[in-house]
């Protein structure tokens, strides 16, 4: 019999979706840093995040925003992605009291197969599903997230 209870429908699918990304994350990890490369969800989040906004200049504040982190553990991020060679931070020319972050060559490989990865990962979703089906499970989708935030 299924069960019709949603949060724990909504609990279930969370789970398998992250376990799938998961294995993704650590096929590209594995792919681009080897074994000795470690990198987290949230490291991969700024990547993107960086990738995604590399006609701007971004500084550490906008990461913060953007991942609703504190400054501290955004701090030590960069540094961490720093010491790996995936980030450089460099005065902004409009701002000497800032520095920009940007992505490294490494950085960029990395964005580019996650992007890939995760294409391949939404399309196993979408097709399953009507282009109806997939506009009102965003809607609803949405419409939860509202309540919690």
């Amino acid at each position: 019999m299924e069960d019709k209870k949603i949060g724990f429908q909504l609990m279930i699918s969370g789970h398998l979706i992250k376990r799938e990304l998961d294995r993704t994350h650590e096929k590209v990890k594995l792919k681009v840093l080897g074994e000795q490369g470690n990198l987290f969800h949230t490291d991969t989040r700024i990547i993107s995040f960086l990738a995604r906004n590399n006609d701007k200049e971004i500084y550490q504040k906008d990461i913060e925003h953007f991942l609703s982190l504190t400054a501290p553990t955004v701090s030590n991020k960069l540094r961490t992605l720093e010491e790996k060679g995936l980030i450089k931070r460099v005065y902004s020319k409009e701002d000497t009291r800032l520095k920009q972050v940007i992505l490294t060559e490494k950085a960029i490989d990395i964005d580019k197969r996650m992007t890939s990865e995760i294409a391949i990962f939404e399309n196993r979703i979408t097709r399953v599903l009507s282009e109806k089906e997939q506009d009102q499970l965003i809607h609803t989708l949405n419409k939860i997230k509202q309540e919690f935030q």
